[in-house]
């Protein structure tokens, strides 16, 4: 039953779609709703390719001034492409006609009067022999010529065989000298990387008495971002929650102080497996804490 019923569906599909109006008709909707379709299929979210579509509509309304056409006429929807359809099922085949009328005449004039020439013109018997020998003789001298340019490249082939033998020695010298500074080079690095530890071990030695005595005037609210931090499961809250305790020019501060305690290495920020920035407090964190609570 399903498969008569699935069977007959398609025979009318079929019919339907081998319409010459209808398929013409499809085929002009999408021309001149080229820009809904790539809104369709593009990513961007749902309410987003609704508002787009308005939005064009809207546009296409505004192009059409007659008092008849109210606010929710779109042509492009059914107007155009109806039109369109129209042209190409009625109008179109007489075109098609007249074309191929024309195209046939002007075949046919091209044989005729190439017959004609061929008729007026005829070839004789010792024309054609002299052109044979001729052209016979025009294939002896394209061989010999094809031969001693063969000839002539093989030599060129053998010199330029022995200019890339001797570029080879070259690139292999090269190559030696190259690993010769790969290895300097990886000495030198290493040499930097030993040189910028200690630098960052120094640094760290220095500034860790600033970092605990450092009073700048957004202390409040340091302490308060601090004390959210404190109070959290693990010491560890959303940024964006933290965040959105604060409003307008607030939130903007709130931003910046965190920048400043992560910067500072008194917050540690990461991410978890959903992408989501995280806040965590760090031991220097805690003991900055604790001089902002005495």
């Amino acid at each position: 039953m399903f498969e008569d019923i699935s069977s007959a569906l398609k025979a009318t599909l079929y019919e339907r779609m081998s319409s010459p109006f209808i398929s013409s008709f499809i085929i002009s909707w999408c021309f001149f709703n080229y820009k809904i379709i790539f809104i369709l299929f593009s990513g961007m979210e749902t309410r987003y390719k609704f508002y787009e579509i308005e939005l064009i509509q809207s546009q296409a309304q505004n192009l059409i001034d007659y008092p008849f056409f109210d606010g929710s006429f779109y042509p492009n929807i059914f107007f155009y492409p109806m039109l369109a359809a129209l042209f190409y099922t009625l109008i179109f085949p007489f075109f098609e006609v007249g074309l191929t009328f024309g195209w046939m005449k002007g075949q046919q004039l091209v044989k005729s009067t190439r017959v004609r020439i061929e008729d007026v013109t005829p070839v004789s018997q010792e024309r054609y022999s002299a052109l044979f020998k001729k052209m016979r003789q025009k294939d002896k001298e394209y061989a010999d010529d094809l031969a001693s340019k063969d000839e002539q490249c093989a030599i060129d082939l053998g010199i330029e065989k022995a200019k890339v033998k001797e570029k080879q020695t070259e690139i292999d010298e090269l190559n030696k000298s190259i690993t010769d500074l790969e290895g300097t080079i990886t000495s030198l690095e290493n040499t930097i990387k030993n040189l910028s530890e200690e630098n960052k071990k120094l640094n760290k030695k220095g500034n860790s008495g600033s970092k605990v005595n450092s009073v700048s005037k957004d202390e409040k609210l340091e302490y308060k971002i601090l004390t959210a931090i404190i109070n959290s499961p693990d010491f560890r809250i959303s940024k964006s929650g933290l965040l959105q305790q604060y409003t307008g020019q607030y939130k903007l501060e709130a931003d910046r102080v965190i920048d400043y305690l992560v910067s500072q290495g008194l917050c540690e920020q990461f991410r978890d497996n959903r992408g989501n920035e995280h806040l965590r407090l760090s031991n220097e964190g805690k003991r900055y804490f604790e001089s902002l609570s005495g």
